[in-house]
């Protein structure tokens, strides 16, 4: 190997992350969303839905299907909170995505929200 080749060999990243694609749309490679969700039982979490709307609440349970199970869920459309759900079932082909909800970051920026609403009454 020359020391030109050497030189490129040496500057690649020994692990890049895993991704699927050309380098232009590289994404990360996808996993088994099953551990993911069996992780979160117990939590509160957040669930966006394909049609806008999310609910938030403690995870119960996730079936096989990635069917999920909530206990005092809220229902939140376009941010505005209209309902508190004592149990919740959402069928897995609504789902657009599921995060652990941080309750504390979520407050801090309703809180900015409030600010700016009031700084935009003056």
């Amino acid at each position: 190997m020359s020391d030109k080749e050497s030189d490129k060999s040496s500057n690649k990243d020994p692990d890049p992350l895993p991704t699927t694609g050309s380098k232009e749309t590289a994404s990360p490679k996808p996993f088994n969303p099953k551990p993911f969700l069996a992780d979160l039982v117990g939590e509160e979490i957040n669930v966006k839905l394909k049609w806008g709307m999310e609910y938030r609440g403690k995870l119960i349970c996730a079936d096989s299907y990635m069917n999920v199970q909530l206990e005092n869920a809220e229902e939140y459309i376009d941010g505005r909170a209209l309902a508190s759900i004592k149990m919740v079932l959402i069928r897995c082909n609504n789902i657009l995505y599921v995060h652990k909800f941080d309750r504390a970051a979520f407050e801090r920026e309703q809180q900015e929200k409030e600010v700016i609403t009031l700084t935009d009454d003056d």
